[in-house]
């Protein structure tokens, strides 16, 4: 019996198969090489997307969009946001535009704007600067360390937090990780944590 989530909507006999091509695109002054993802019928050759391909499709053009543009990348995102300890729901709060929208510009669905990605910028370099915005909007923010996140790792120290000159060990939940910071300074708070996990 043929599975009707493969079954071509076209002729309505054949079998979809997904397949991904090179296919050059163009924005503004640049142009990239996407891989564009689609699905095939073996029986009448039709080609057609299904939502998952054009999801992952719209994704490649706006990581595209965003390096011509020069705006922080989804990683790029994520990556200030854990580093900064906020929650999803939290910096959409403090940066405007919701959790959903926040969630969007971590998965290359959605573009953030000029000043949202210049926000970002800023608050990873003031870290303290989120305290402030926090307490401007109204949330109130956890006082538990985030979880790491993988290299470079960003960890925030606060008051109640205490390590030898040399080392310290690093408690998340599931387990404690005893962290080498010889030569790794701490600025703002953070301790910068890069390949030198024991």
């Amino acid at each position: 019996m043929t599975n009707k989530k493969n079954m071509c909507p076209i002729c309505e006999m054949g079998i979809l198969t997904a397949k991904v091509e090179k296919e050059f695109q163009t924005y503004k002054h640049a142009t990239s090489e996407l891989n564009l993802h689609y699905s095939e019928c073996n029986v009448c050759y039709s080609q057609t997307a299904t939502s998952l391909q054009l999801r992952q499709n719209k994704r490649a053009m706006i990581k595209f969009q965003k390096e011509v543009d020069g705006l922080l990348s989804a990683a790029d995102i994520k990556y200030i946001r854990l580093s900064l300890g906020l929650s999803i729901k939290d910096a959409g709060a403090i940066f405007g535009g919701g959790p959903v929208a926040f969630s969007k510009y971590e998965n290359d669905d959605l573009i953030q704007s000029l000043p949202m990605d210049s926000a970002l910028r800023l608050a990873q370099s003031n870290p303290h600067s989120i305290s402030a915005l926090a307490k401007a909007r109204g949330v109130v923010l956890p006082k538990k360390i985030p979880t790491p996140i993988s290299s470079p790792w960003i960890i925030p120290l606060y008051e109640d937090y205490s390590f030898s000159e040399d080392a310290f060990s690093y408690e998340s939940e599931s387990k404690t990780i005893p962290v080498n910071i010889i030569n790794f300074p701490v600025k703002n708070n953070f301790l910068e944590v890069f390949d030198h996990v024991q």
